[in-house]
């Protein structure tokens, strides 16, 4: 397993998560964030995200599925909490797994701390 833990800045926000699944006899893929806030309270709490999504399997008679998702910033702002910065800080856990016969398998896991610059 490998673990990468970097910084993102405001403009990371502006992005939009994503999420695949794929599963077949040969083994499976998947991609996930979660987002939480880190409140300058002292509170830490879970945001639900709406990613971008792609979902299906190598199996006959599949359909994939596939859908457009909306930004960090959007998912802070339906969960009640301001973006800006000034009040919370932010917490993004992407998870890659993948484990295909016949390839080497992967299971990273980088943590992203989204913050103001100002107060470090």
């Amino acid at each position: 397993m490998e673990i990468e833990i970097r910084k993102g800045n405001k403009a990371f926000l502006k992005n939009v998560p994503f999420y695949e699944e794929w599963h077949g006899e040969a083994g499976k893929t998947l991609i996930s964030e979660r987002l939480f806030v880190l409140a300058h309270e002292g509170s830490i709490e879970e945001i639900e995200l709406s990613p971008t999504y792609r979902i299906g399997s190598n199996y006959a008679y599949t359909e994939e599925e596939q859908g457009q998702g909306q930004s960090y910033e959007a998912s802070i702002r339906n969960a009640g909490f301001d973006p800006s910065l000034k009040m919370n800080s932010f917490l993004i856990i992407r998870r890659e797994f993948r484990n295909w016969s016949g390839q080497e398998s992967t299971n990273e896991i980088s943590i992203i701390l989204v913050e103001d610059s100002q107060e470090e």
